[in-house]
């Protein structure tokens, strides 16, 4: 059996339910992807975090800004303060104990702010020229914009491109990095587009939905990197 990979559940949204992308692309990389509910109390969420080789947090709704000290913007949207208690938590355990970690678009966000980071409330809003990062027709396989790779970075080892054609469904996005983490991709107008926790096994985060490209290049190298890395613990 392959590595046992937890996945945060994204509530029922207009969006639509998009496990099965995440799942079936942990099962592709070998892994075997473990749903976690939301409703558990700390004590039960750790006993099961212990069980896990390695966690993906999804996509979803925004963060509350009270996590980042912040009041909260007209935009926010789809706002859970369960989940956002849990996968801050769950982030915080991961990264304490090298447990290996890929963040999915507000996976990215949450990494960044259970670190100490904040965000950007709303793109359009607060960034003068920005990219339409939040554009319908682009949450699915639909090509929104490119994204700059660092050079010697772990994405970059992974997607084996200096440039790569993603994706775009979100409003928010880092405003200040948190400490501990660096900006390894960025989208033309400067929006963090990926970031990394250096000198951890594994702990990569896009802003985009690579479990909707899968053709892509270094879409399931992502998967596949966190899977190898989890089975090296």
């Amino acid at each position: 059996m392959g590595p046992l990979i937890g996945v945060t559940v994204e509530p029922p949204n207009p969006a639509g339910d998009l496990r099965g992308a995440y799942s079936e692309a942990v099962v592709e990389a070998d892994g075997v992807p473990i749903l976690l509910p939301l409703g558990l109390d700390i004590p039960a969420f750790r006993r099961l975090f212990e069980g896990l080789d390695a966690i993906l947090l999804t996509g979803g709704g925004d963060i509350a800004p009270e996590h980042y000290g912040e009041r909260p913007s007209p935009a926010l949207r789809e706002v859970d303060p369960g989940r956002d208690l849990l996968e801050i938590t769950l982030a915080r355990w991961a990264l304490e104990r090298d447990k290996p970690i890929l963040g999915i678009c507000r996976g990215l966000q949450v990494i960044n702010v259970a670190l100490g980071g904040t965000l950007i409330q709303d793109i359009a809003a607060e960034v003068p020229g920005a990219l339409p990062h939040d554009n319908p027709d682009t949450r699915g396989a639909e090509i929104a914009h490119r994204v700059e790779v660092e050079p010697g970075s772990a994405l970059r080892g992974l997607a084996r491109r200096a440039n790569l054609e993603t994706n775009s469904s979100h409003h928010q996005a880092v405003r200040r990095l948190a400490y501990g983490l660096a900006a390894v991709a960025r989208s033309g107008d400067g929006i963090v587009e990926a970031l990394e926790a250096p000198g951890h096994r594994y702990a990569v985060a896009v802003q985009w939905h690579p479990e909707r490209l899968p053709g892509r290049p270094g879409s399931r190298a992502l998967f596949a990197g966190l899977t190898r890395a989890a089975g090296r613990g």
